[in-house]
């Protein structure tokens, strides 16, 4: 419990049965109440892939009144449900998801499904008490699914104010402002010419265009 006072953020991400997800660990009862409690109370849990998955009880994902999502596998009657065409207007609509089948379904009338793939939801959103869990299907090395996963910390948090501050709006445009110093620097990261829009330390824009691999600096 102590080690959550000082987070705002706990990702669980792994394949079923692994030490990542965390295997017969999710057996305890006395874990899933703390995580439960810390989540009610404000803060945010990131599941990927399997989280909290032990096959006990009723459900695959002992977490899934948190997460707001179950996994079928084979061993009950659930179904994936109609309820997965994706919410249009949230903040964590249009995330770049790989598609496959995940058999992983809505778990409670809370949980907005984000993105899905046949029937099957590769990213939800859910509320309890006051605070916030997002299902992530996986997470691959690539700048956009960077940018997603930087914008659902972002939400869990309820920082989505501050994400648009110092940072670029094109996954292939790093930039990084030094306040100390008065400078900021941006670098086009990809072999093609990119334009983007970057947001200063106070949020506002400014258009920037950069030819393949060059690297722009300028006063903040």
């Amino acid at each position: 419990a102590g080690a959550l006072e000082t987070i705002d953020v706990l990702i669980n991400e792994g394949s079923a049965g692994s030490a990542w997800s965390g295997g017969a660990l999710w057996a305890d009862l006395e874990v899933q109440e703390k995580i439960r409690a810390f989540v009610r109370t404000g803060g945010g849990l990131l599941g990927i892939g399997d989280p909290s998955a032990y096959e006990t009880s009723c459900r695959y994902f002992q977490l899934a009144d948190v997460l707001g999502v179950d996994k079928e596998t084979g061993r009950t009657l659930n179904s994936a449900p109609a309820k997965t065409v994706p919410a249009e207007n949230h903040f964590l609509s249009h995330l770049p998801v790989p598609a496959f089948e995940t058999f992983v379904f809505p778990a409670g009338a809370t949980a907005v499904v984000l993105a899905a793939h046949k029937k099957h939801v590769l990213l939800a959103a859910n509320e309890t008490g006051v605070g916030r869990a997002v299902y992530l299907s996986r997470m691959e090395s690539a700048p956009e699914q960077a940018r997603a996963l930087y914008r659902i910390l972002g939400w869990l948090a309820r920082k989505e104010n501050e994400l648009q501050k110092g940072c670029s709006e094109n996954p292939a445009v790093d930039v990084a402002f030094f306040a100390g110093v008065g400078k900021w620097i941006a670098v086009n990261n990809s072999s093609a010419p990119q334009q983007t829009v970057i947001y200063d330390l106070a949020g506002k824009k400014n258009l920037l265009s950069l030819q393949p691999y060059e690297l722009k600096a300028g006063a903040i």
